[in-house]
């Protein structure tokens, strides 16, 4: 069949709107005949008619070789795009506009784009349509060669400075090779959302946490959640970020504890969805929503979440200002619950050892991953690195690749990771946290207290009036341990503040005066 490629790529739409994308190519494919032929049959008409009308069949022949020869080059030309729709699965390059345009309603902008520029990237024939809307998406098509790959490689030994750099800048330097051309891909289009994999320490979280910095220095507002956290990378990785949701599932044996975090989980979602320029990083996506999680049945609603923001923003993110990062160290299709598979829609970058390169970390050496490579290969469209390249990384020592935009491409140089000196929080950043997480009355009662000025305590003028400095920091002590209770709607009783005072440590004179204090503390009160 010669769509099934095609609609195998796409197997996650449905039913209905993958029938109507078989439509499109099947009328494709049709056009292709009928483009041929009637060049074919001018071009005999044609040449039949001057030979007739000037009794000289050479000079006929040379009226109507140029329509048989416009009809030869176009069938070879289509005959190529419906051998590459047969094997690759990809069509857009080859339709006109009004084509073009159904199949991006249907497979949405970004999707067909990549279908576009892989097909150039080929060096397959797109039509003025489909450059067009290339170039309307922010894409300059531009065929992949071995010496753009070798200029990547050059001049990697520069750090540039993450707090002087502008997002205006470009972070790859074409011409030197200096930086990083996924950085300066990334960037350059934020509101692509992207399925970030690679095994461990190939270099995923960091380039994450790099570009969502930069990001938030230029005003983007950047949300994290991660369910499997472990250690402390969380702390060092996302101290730029907006809100940071962490905990580990793997680890909690309480349900309530696991429905709690998930929820702070979906409260972090929903306040990135109501947030201008914003990125929301879904951090070991593939854990919570693997099939043998504990708690599979509480983490449903957040990935069902997750998805419908993913599926939303494949075709307009870029409108939205918005965009989703989703990290894994691994992608088996067949582990994950229905709503994560919606990951799969997402925009790929896959981080690995280049092949043939032992890498050491620790005590360990990590390697080319051929497992997670077949496993991402059986669900994207992904190439291995050619020997060419392979032979470049060798050559000058590059341990970390990328595949992005369907093209390998070093990582690069990337800006360094400096700590962020911590800005306390002001009073109206504060009150929109707690607005946003806690319960009404849990608010109001805190803003009270943190916004609202004390009226004057006559009580307060009466203890510092007291001569006696031991007794009056004995009973500054014992009031404001009154006051705390009678806000926190306790009782205050005797029994109590007598066992506080017996164990009071800053005060001897609280401690060796219990009852003498206790006198005074109810007449104040």
């Amino acid at each position: 069949m010669l769509t099934q490629q095609l609609t195998d790529r796409y197997t996650d739409l449905p039913d209905e709107t993958l029938n109507q994308i078989e439509d499109i190519a099947d009328d494709a494919i049709k056009a292709t005949l009928t483009s041929s032929a009637i060049p074919l049959l001018l071009g005999i008409g044609v040449g039949g008619g001057v030979a007739a009308l000037s009794g000289m069949p050479i000079v006929g022949a040379m009226a109507g070789s140029y329509f048989i020869y416009t009809a030869i080059v176009g069938a070879i030309q289509k005959g190529q795009d419906v051998d590459y729709l047969k094997t690759q699965g990809r069509l857009a390059h080859s339709l006109q506009e009004p084509e073009l345009v159904r199949y991006a309603e249907l497979l949405g902008p970004d999707a067909v784009a990549d279908e576009i520029a892989q097909a150039y990237r080929d060096g397959k024939h797109i039509t003025p349509a489909a450059r067009k809307f290339l170039m309307a998406m922010g894409h300059t098509p531009q065929r992949r060669t071995v010496d753009s790959f070798m200029d990547e490689l050059k001049k990697l030994n520069q750090i540039p400075d993450v707090s002087t750099e502008s997002t205006e800048t470009p972070y790859f330097n074409e011409q030197t090779g200096e930086g990083s051309f996924l950085l300066d891909a990334v960037l350059k289009s934020p509101g692509i959302s992207r399925l970030m994999i690679g095994g461990q320490r190939t270099g995923k979280s960091y380039f994450a946490a790099i570009a969502s910095r930069i990001l938030a220095e230029a005003g983007w507002k950047i949300f994290h959640i991660n369910l499997a956290s472990y250690g402390d990378e969380d702390s060092y990785y996302w101290q730029h970020v907006t809100r940071s949701i962490t905990g580990d599932l793997a680890s909690i044996t309480e349900e309530s504890e696991a429905t709690a975090l998930i929820e702070k989980a979906i409260a972090c979602c929903n306040e990135f969805w109501n947030e201008e320029k914003a990125l929301l990083i879904c951090d070991e996506i593939t854990y919570a929503g693997s099939k043998f999680g504990q708690w599979e049945k509480q983490a449903n609603a957040f990935l069902t979440l997750v998805a419908g923001r993913i599926s939303a923003l494949t075709s307009t993110g870029m409108k939205r200002h918005k965009a989703i990062w989703a990290l894994c160290p691994e992608l088996v299709a067949g582990a994950l619950k229905g709503p994560a598979k919606a990951i799969k829609s997402l925009r790929l970058v896959f981080f690995a050892i280049p092949p043939g390169r032992e890498c050491p970390w620790k005590d360990q050496l990590i390697t080319f991953n051929s497992e997670l490579y077949s496993q991402v290969a059986a669900n994207f469209t992904l190439t291995m690195p050619t020997d060419e390249q392979v032979q470049l990384c060798q050559q000058h020592e590059i341990d970390r690749i990328v595949f992005i935009d369907n093209e390998w491409t070093p990582i690069g140089t990337l800006p360094q990771l400096a700590p962020i000196e911590p800005v306390p929080e002001s009073p109206a950043a504060l009150l929109s946290r707690w607005k946003a997480f806690a319960p009404e009355e849990v608010f109001a009662r805190a803003y009270a207290k943190a916004f609202i000025p004390p009226a004057p305590d006559p009580a307060i003028d009466l203890i510092n009036d007291l001569p006696n400095s031991d007794k009056k920091e004995a009973l500054t002590i014992a009031y404001n341990w009154a006051i705390a209770r009678r806000n926190s709607r306790t009782e205050i009783t005797r029994a109590d503040f007598i066992h506080r005072a017996r164990n009071e440590r800053k005060s001897e004179y609280l401690r060796d005066n219990r009852d003498e204090i206790w006198d005074d503390l109810e007449a104040l009160l």
